[in-house]
Formats: structure tokens, sequence, C-alpha cells
């Protein structure tokens, strides 16, 4: 439920010890803990100062301010994954080339159709360092994806979590 990575170990022993004696309402699954985890990518024509080197977990920015082309209720809605999914793609077991191939595909379509909301899942790979989770950042940062693709958020734990992404994709006009 708690993530090691996630603030600091004071801050989850407290919260551990608020938690301790919780049980979930008559009625009601329990659920994994729904804190959004992480921030909107940056397109790369937005801003020169991304990362030079590649990781595991995405780039990340700020999103104080309205980013542009998205009012902040839709933003929020998507970071907390409460935006319909209007399509989904499952990537999983494609090489890199039909992953890339896929996604582009998925992209133009849903922007050609009017679909906003796409959920790609990647799977997290071997030790959480899967290649196509770490690659699908890029691409839709990239070329003639950046163009369509407004934000991307890693999913909520109901979606995927980790190992899958909520994009965001314009409205043609």
């Amino acid at each position: 439920m708690i993530d090691k990575n996630d603030g600091n170990q004071e801050d989850n022993a407290l919260w551990r010890d608020a938690v301790r004696g919780a049980k979930p309402l008559p009625g009601k699954e329990k659920h994994a803990d729904r804190r959004p985890r992480g921030k909107p990518l940056k397109p790369r024509g937005a801003s020169a100062d991304l990362p030079e080197r590649r990781s595991a977990e995405p780039a990340a920015r700020d999103v104080s301010a309205a980013p542009h082309g998205v009012d902040r209720r839709t933003d929020e809605k998507l970071r907390r994954g409460m935006m319909p999914i209007d399509r989904r793609l499952d990537l999983h077991g494609m090489t890199r080339d039909e992953a890339y191939a896929a996604l582009r595909s998925a992209v133009t379509d849903s922007y050609e159709t009017g679909a906003r909301c796409m959920l790609v899942i990647t799977g997290k790979g071997r030790d959480g360092g899967g290649i196509l989770k770490s690659c699908l950042p890029e691409w839709l940062c990239d070329g003639s994806m950046g163009g369509i693709v407004l934000r991307v958020y890693p999913a909520q734990a109901l979606h995927g979590g980790s190992g899958a992404f909520y994009v965001l994709v314009k409205r043609k006009r």
C-alpha cells in the first residue's frame, strides 16, 4: 500500500500508525492506495530542459499552473484516473518497433475519431524497468505524436499502475 520510494520513512511510519485499525466500510472492497503517482510529461517542443539520459521512470514536470491546452479540471480528472477512457491499447508481447507502430496508429486514429482519453498498457517489465514503459513517454512527446498528445500520466492502480499510462489526445478542430 505504501511505496517506500514515495515520501520519507518518517511520513510512511506516521501513515501506517494512522491507518493501522482502519477497516473498509460494509459492502466496499478494499482498494490499494489511490494517491496520485507522478506528474505529467511535457511534450518535447514545449521546453528544452528535458533530461538528457533515459531512465526507467518518465520525466516529470510541475503542474502548478494550468497546462497549455488543458484546463485544470480536465488535467486533474486525467491525473486521478477519473476521465472516461475512450480507447485501450495493450502493448504486451510486442517488440519495440511493433509497439511504436501500434501506438502511432492508435494515437492518430484517436485524434481522427475524437477519442480523447487513451489507456496505454505497457506492462512493468522485469524488475519494473520495462523497455516499452521507458520508451512510451518519449514516443508520445516526439515527432508526429507530439503535436497530437496533450498530456501523459502514469495510470492509477485500478488501471494498471506503473505498467500503464493515461494519454490525453487533442480535439480535432
